[in-house]
């Protein structure tokens, strides 16, 4: 992977780099990928039934691998993940270095910062989707009304906004859709956080720092970040090579 034009890889907190790539694979790369994945990582890529989903989680994790290590300046075979109970990635040696991931059709996007704890959601536009019934189903009703608003592709936009908004706080707290909290009951209409209504046992949730950044990452895609600290610069690198 050949490095973007970047004046440094060290992390500052008033910076976060999001990196974004292709898993698009030609054969002839893909035994280079899977020579720096871990035995775990080989043993889940085997799990997935569709060979192209296989394959782009092959590729993923190589990404992921080589990005961290230009960060960490750890070989990236080398690099070892622990997961939460709900599959969040971190590093085992490297606590003070918060990252997440996410994939969507051929993209993946990977953020990486000294700043907070952080979630990002990428997604890819899908117009077949049955976005009327799944807005019921995890929006709050000022997003609702957010999004009825739309007409036509505006609509579908806002969806993508709001969802991608949503999963990269939940993301960040760690959770996955498995919430001590109705989805229904947070907003994220605004760039914080809101809470329509709260849960015992949820209080670590509500912070005033919370924060969300919508991008665009390429046509035919919405994406979201969320990180626990006052607004940073976002900065934008797209990965060079196979």
């Amino acid at each position: 992977m050949k490095r973007t034009k970047e004046n440094s890889i060290s992390l500052v907190k008033s910076h976060i780099p999001i990196w974004l790539g292709s898993l698009l694979v030609e054969d002839r790369f893909l035994g280079l990928y899977q020579s720096i994945l871990s035995p775990d990582e080989h043993e889940r890529a085997r799990l997935f039934k569709f060979p192209k989903d296989r394959i782009r989680y092959i590729k993923g994790r190589y990404l992921l691998r080589q990005i961290s290590g230009l960060y960490l300046n750890e070989p990236p075979q080398k690099i070892r993940f622990g997961y939460n109970d709900h599959r969040k990635p971190f590093f085992l040696h490297h606590p003070e270095i918060f990252f997440n991931l996410s994939h969507s059709n051929d993209l993946i996007a990977i953020a990486m910062t000294r700043q907070s704890d952080i979630g990002v959601d990428l997604e890819y536009i899908n117009p077949d989707m049955d976005h009327d019934s799944v807005s019921r189903t995890v929006f709050s009703r000022p997003e609702v009304e957010y999004f009825d608003k739309g007409k036509g592709d505006d609509k579908i936009d806002r969806f993508f906004e709001l969802w991608t908004r949503k999963e990269a706080f939940i993301k960040a707290l760690g959770y996955g859709f498995s919430m001590p909290i109705d989805l229904k009951d947070i907003n994220v209409l605004e760039e914080k956080v809101g809470f329509v209504k709260t849960s015992p046992g949820f209080s670590d949730a509500i912070d005033p720092d919370w924060t969300l950044h919508s991008f665009k990452p390429e046509t035919g895609y919405k994406a979201a970040i969320a990180f626990r600290k006052p607004p940073v610069k976002i900065r934008y690198h797209k990965v060079l090579g196979n």
